[in-house]
């Protein structure tokens, strides 16, 4: 049985830590379409930044090496004209291989917000900040 935690820190914040399973993540869309919309984030922002947050959650799921705990965290607040995202595992970075059409993710994400990646023993944590567009 799969458990979802969703915790209200602050009517501007979010967190949600979810099971490490790809099939988890359709959870993660709704509650962040939720989150953006009850924050009035234009449709544009919304779209693009819940596109690259599950790119970067997928991410999470599917390429940490031996992870600490089977969960991924998902947090999401407000700057002054941004939101800010970040995705966290607790495994080890896994080696580029030859990708491919696969390995575009970080490429993807980059394009669609500001992104940075910061790896230590602890896991793996990806930052995305999205400026909002001007209603």
């Amino acid at each position: 049985m799969a458990r979802v935690a969703l915790e209200v820190t602050e009517p501007r914040e979010f967190e949600l830590r979810l099971p490490s399973e790809a099939g988890r993540l359709i959870v993660l869309r709704r509650r962040l379409e939720d989150f953006l919309s009850a924050h009035q984030v234009p449709d544009d922002d919304a779209f693009d930044l819940v596109m690259a947050v599950s790119e970067a959650a997928a991410n999470a799921v599917e390429h940490p090496v031996d992870p600490a705990e089977p969960w991924i965290t998902v947090t999401a607040s407000f700057q002054p004209e941004a939101v800010l995202v970040t995705v966290r595992d607790t495994g080890g970075w896994r080696p580029s291989g030859d990708a491919g059409f696969r390995g575009r993710g970080l490429a993807l994400i980059g394009a669609l917000t500001e992104l940075s990646v910061h790896r230590s023993a602890e896991g793996t944590e990806v930052v995305l900040r999205r400026p909002l567009s001007r209603s």
